[in-house]
Order: structure tokens, then sequence, then C-alpha cells
């Protein structure tokens, strides 16, 4: 019976003692939320069934655990807990934690929650590629991972430039622009943008995005690359350079390059690449003075200044028993020059104009001589057989009085002979009848269609009027031949030029019209009348105009000369004159008639 009492009173005692143990318990009232960021505050409420004891709460995370609460309860059924996430109380606990709640030996665990220093972050840029000069705008957004819009400021970085700009990011929005300096190299560039929130002077959420730009080559400058000064007769290499804003150069773009003489003369026009190397001849005989060049590309335009220097350069030609000279320098000539026969040395001072030529006869006792011509600069030799009496070096118009008279008997048997047919001229000029001024000396029968016309010749109306200065008339193809008195019958010679792309040459208002006046001002100073039809020119050298018979040589030198002349301008120019040019001698029939030659 006792027994039975022991165990039934030992039953209620341990009952009691489980009662008490159950209902002495703490509990979270709310779990913590899912995701926490640096500067956000832990608020919970912890719950008890009022029970006596030690309660200690411990913060466990990845890197290791930190109490953060310990209290003794006494009677409490709910005691509100509210910990600070700053850096310094969290002292770098992050990532996946819980709360390790112990009531006397009780342990019990909160959910999980994530603690972190996050934030997302993105930035939008107007481009990806632009120039120094432009603005390069940018706008973001930042959350944090809490889903909270920050509030702090974002850096935009570009450390390979040193380039930095800070704006505020507010309700976790932002925006701003950047500038390269404008002498920033081209390439590409990766830009840092760095979102961050601070508290108390402490960084506490932040993220960091890296963007590639890239800055394109901006043309800036243009540079000629040639010679300051070149010889003529050389080759002179140039060249243009783009350059960028880092002053890098900027190779493959085209530019138009034009190269002008002394006179403004275009002289080449070519269209290249930068960086590519043409070259230009310079002519021994080209303008000496100040040349230009200009170049463009891109939009930018320079030009640069050169010099050709003076060139006084001469060219010899031994021919059978004749010296030319020509001068091919750009200035006039003006050397003395050593001309060797045998052994014999002759002296000659000579001075040649721009593009001027001078033949010399030569003569020595019959034989085959070693002639040899030198200047100090330039040499020629050839082996020529000579004849005559004596070594001598002269010009073949060389007629001077004194030295045709030394020509002894028979020479003066020329002047008289000369002479009488002078008297016998002017004596039939008296008897003469009338006459119409032909080329074949007959009337013609009918007008054709095309031909004809009257060719009237200005002549100087007073013994003081200068022969350079006549009048050019032009005379309608359709007129008909005059009728005059006291016509004579006249040996001329005539110059005929014939400009086949005269019309070409005209509409395209070239210089090759002024090239060709500047040729036949050759026929007038040489006391020539001048007739034009269209494309054709003609010269008339008449004795009753140049005051001598003899007009053959006269006009073989001047149409030498306006072949030259045009010649020299082709080799010049781009536009070519295509002409034709020959000399004959005719039998014209004039007569003047109020100062003029019909």
């Amino acid at each position: 019976m006792n027994m039975k009492r022991e165990a039934l009173i030992a039953l209620i005692l341990m009952s009691l003692f489980l009662i008490n143990f159950v209902s002495a318990d703490i509990f979270l009232v709310s779990q913590p939320k899912e995701v926490y960021n640096y500067g956000d505050y832990l608020e919970v409420i912890l719950g008890s069934d009022g029970s006596d004891g030690k309660t200690t709460i411990d913060l466990v995370c990845g890197q290791g655990s930190m109490n953060i609460y310990s209290q003794y309860l006494h009677l409490e059924t709910e005691i509100p807990i509210t910990f600070p996430f700053s850096s310094n109380f969290l002292k770098g606990l992050t990532g996946e934690c819980y709360l390790s709640m112990d009531f006397e030996g009780n342990i019990k665990k909160s959910s999980t929650f994530l603690i972190t220093n996050k934030m997302n972050v993105d930035v939008k840029f107007n481009r990806e590629d632009f120039f120094t000069n432009e603005n390069i705008s940018f706008t973001g957004t930042a959350s944090k991972a809490n889903k909270q819009p920050v509030n702090g400021a974002a850096k935009i970085n570009v450390n390979k430039i040193d380039l930095e700009s800070i704006v505020p990011v507010e309700d976790g929005k932002f925006s701003g622009y950047i500038l390269f300096p404008e002498d920033t190299k081209s390439g590409e560039y990766n830009m840092e943008v760095y979102v961050y929130e601070t508290k108390d002077d402490q960084t506490t959420n932040f993220d960091n995005k890296t963007f590639s730009l890239t800055v394109l080559q901006m043309p800036t400058s243009l540079e000629i690359s040639s010679l300051d000064g070149v010889d003529p007769g050389s080759e002179m290499t140039y060249s243009a350079m783009l350059y960028d804003q880092a002053h890098d150069s900027m190779e493959g773009f085209p530019v138009a390059i034009n190269i002008y003489d002394v006179n403004s003369q275009i002289i080449k026009s070519i269209l290249p690449k930068t960086g590519e190397s043409s070259k230009l001849i310079i002519p021994k005989n080209a303008p000496y003075g100040q040349w230009n060049m200009t170049a463009e590309s891109e939009k930018i335009a320079v030009n640069k200044v050169f010099y050709v220097r003076e060139n006084k350069e001469a060219e010899f030609e031994i021919t059978n028993r004749t010296l030319i000279i020509r001068n091919v320098g750009n200035v006039p000539y003006d050397k003395i020059i050593q001309i060797t026969i045998g052994n014999t040395t002759k002296i000659q001072h000579l001075n040649l104009s721009t593009a001027g030529s001078l033949l010399l006869e030569l003569s020595a006792p019959d034989g085959i001589y070693d002639v040899e011509v030198n200047d100090g600069d330039v040499k020629a030799n050839a082996k020529v057989s000579l004849t005559g009496n004596a070594v001598d070096v002269r010009s073949p118009y060389d007629n001077s009085a004194l030295g045709f008279m030394s020509k002894g008997f028979f020479a003066w048997v020329f002047v008289f002979i000369v002479l009488g047919v002078f008297i016998f001229i002017f004596v039939m000029k008296v008897y003469k009848k009338k006459s119409v001024l032909f080329f074949d000396g007959s009337l013609p029968k009918k007008k054709e269609e095309g031909k004809g016309g009257v060719v009237k010749l200005s002549s100087p109306t007073g013994p003081g009027t200068p022969y350079n200065k006549h009048q050019i008339e032009y005379v309608s193809s359709e007129a008909l031949p005059s009728l005059v008195l006291d016509g004579e019958k006249q040996d001329s010679s005539v110059i005929t030029l014939k400009v086949r792309n005269y019309e070409q040459l005209k509409s395209n208002r070239s210089n090759a019209a002024s090239a060709i006046e500047e040729a036949v001002k050759e026929i007038s100073e040489n006391r020539g009348k001048i007739y034009r039809k269209d494309d054709s020119i003609v010269g008339i050298f008449a004795p009753v105009i140049t005051k001598k018979f003899d007009n053959e040589v006269s006009a073989v030198k001047v149409a030498k000369k306006i072949s030259e002349l045009l010649n020299e301008h082709n080799k010049r120019y781009a536009h070519k004159i295509d002409f034709g040019i020959g000399v004959n001698n005719c039998h014209i029939i004039a007569s003047k008639d109020r100062g003029k030659l019909l």
C-alpha cells in the first residue's frame, strides 16, 4: 500500500516538472525580412510565456557569429528588439544569416535572411563612339538588394586619361554628361561607373560597372611635306598628311593637290591619298621664284610656298659646220663660252634671252677637227669636217658693211648689182598700170563660195611711225577683190598658222588664246602684216612693208619662233594647242591707197 502511494506521489511531481518545462519558452512574434542592406535596421519582437530565465540571441553568418542580445527575462511576454546593420555593428558579417535564441539551454533558430552591401546599377549612354568635341550624356538607375532606391552619388571615371565626374543619385536615378579633352587619342576607353551610399562618412552600399566607349579620329589639321627650295631640272617629292585631334596621322583619305607657278598658272592637279608620295619634275626653264602648292582634304585646306631657284644653263649642239646654242634655263644666259677648234680657242660673250637661241658658223682650213664648247658647267664636243681660209666663229647673219666689203672684188660687184636692181624696180613702179592683189597673179572669173577676200595691210602713215605698231584689220571673206591704181608685182613671203582646236580653246577660256596672241606678235614685231580668218592666221612679209626685198630669212625665223613659243606652251600647260605652220614665197600685186596697202 505504501509502495503504491509513493509511486503516485512521484508521478504527480514528475508531471508538475514537465508542465513547468514546456511552459518556459521564447519565440519570435515576427520573422526577419528576407534581405537587409547595410544601413538597414533589424526589427523583431521576442515573445515569452512569462517564465524567468536568461535569454541570449546571436547573429550567425557564414563568416562567423556575434552576440547581439543578452537579458534575464522575468515575467516579460513581448520584448521589441532593434539591431542596426551598420558597418561598425556588423564588422564584416554578410551573406546568409539567421538568429540563434537560447533560453536556459533551449535553442531556437529564426528563418534565414541575407545581409549585403550590394546594389543593382544600370547605365545608358547616348552613343558608344564619339568625337572629342561632343558631349557624352548618360542616364542611370540604382536600387539596393532590398529593392529600395539608392540615395547617394555616382562617380564616372576614365583612368586612362584621368577624367572624373560625380553626380548625385536621388530616389535611385542619376544623369549627367562628360566631355573628353580635345586632344584625346582615338581608341577604346573603359569607363567605370561607381554608385555608392554613405552614412556617418562611411560607405554602406555600392556597385561598380565598367563600360567600353570609342573615341573617333577627328581631322584637325593638314600638312604638306615638300622641299622649301628646288632646282630646275630636278625631281621634287611631295605629299599631304591629315592629322587628328592628337596629331596622329590619318592615312588613306583623298586629298586634292594643285601646284601653281609664279604666274599663278596651274601646273599639276592630282587626287592622291593622304600619306602617299607624288613626284613633280621641275623643267629646266621653269620660271624661277615663289611657287604655291595647295591641298584640301576633309574640308581642311592649306597651302605651302616653295621656291624654284634660278637656272642659268645652255645647251650646245654641234651639227656639221654649225654650233647651235640654246638657252634652256629660266634666266638670261649671259656667260662667256670657250670654243676650241683643233688647237685654236675662241672666246664668245653671249647674252641670250630666256628661251633664246644663237646659231654660229664654224670655219677652218679644210680638214676634220675636234670641236669643243665649254662654259664651265656644260661641255659638248664633236669631230667635224670644216672648210675655210682660217679658224673662225661667226653668225651667218653677221653681214655688216665692213665685213661684207672685206670679201674683195666680188663683194663690190654684188653690191652694185643689188643697187641696180633697186633702181630698176623704182623706175618700173612709175609705169605700172592698174593691178589687183592676188596670190596667183590673176583676177578670178567669179566669186566662189567660201573663197576670196581682200587683205588690207596698214602701212606707216609717216616716216616716224614705228614698224611694230601695225594695225590688224579683219575683212569679210565675202568681199570682192578691189581694183587699185599704181600697183606693182612684188616677191613676198607668207606664213600660215592653222590652229585646229581653235574653237575648243576659245570656249574653254584657257591661257592658250593669250599664248597664240603672244606668238603671233612676232609677225608684227618683224614688220609683217597679219590676216585672220577663223582658225587661220596669215602673216605677209612684202617689200613695200618691210623695206627690204629678201624676206625669206625673216619669215623662216619668225615661223620658227612662233613654233617654239607654241611648243613651249604645250610643254607647260594642260590645254594643248594643236597647230600647223608653213612658210612659202609668192607674188602679190599691191598698191598704197590712203595709207593702206591693197
